[in-house]
C-alpha cells in the first residue's frame, strides 16, 4: 500500500537551524509523520486562535485534535486542552503532545520525532 502525498496545506519546513525551530515547524513535521503511517493529519499554519494544532481524521470522519507545546509550556497545554474540551465534546479524543525542549537542538528533527522516546 502506498502512501499518498501530504495534501498542499502541510508545508515542509526545509533549512531551518535548530535554535529557531517553531511549534509550528514541530507540528507540521509531526503531521507528516503521522501521514507516513497512514493517517490523515494536517498541521495549522499559523493563523486563528481556536484552531487545533494538528487534526488527525479518522476514516469514519470522527477527529482526534492534538494540541502541541514545548515542554516549558506544560500548564499553557493543559489550560489550551481544557478549552478545547469545553468547545469540541463531540470529537472523538483530544491530546496533548509535550516536544522535549531538546527536540530544538538535534539536526534532524523529523528523526528525532520518529525516536522521540532517545531523547
Amino acid at each position: 500500500m502506498t502512501t499518498p502525498p501530504p495534501p498542499p496545506e502541510i508545508a515542509r519546513p526545509e533549512n531551518i537551524p535548530p535554535e529557531n525551530i517553531r511549534e509550528e515547524a514541530a507540528n507540521t513535521i509531526l503531521a507528516e509523520l503521522l501521514q507516513e503511517n497512514g493517517l490523515t493529519a494536517r498541521a495549522k499554519r499559523r493563523g486563528p486562535q481556536g484552531v487545533p494544532d494538528i487534526q488527525v481524521t479518522l476514516k469514519t470522519g470522527d477527529s482526534i485534535l492534538l494540541e502541541c507545546k514545548w515542554d516549558d509550556a506544560a500548564t499553557q497545554l493543559e489550560t489550551q486542552l481544557q478549552e478545547r474540551l469545553a468547545a469540541h465534546p463531540d470529537r472523538l479524543a483530544i491530546a496533548g503532545v509535550l516536544y522535549p525542549s531538546r527536540l530544538k537542538q538535534v539536526d534532524d528533527i523529523k528523526q528525532a520525532l520518529q525516536t522521540v522516546g532517545d531523547l
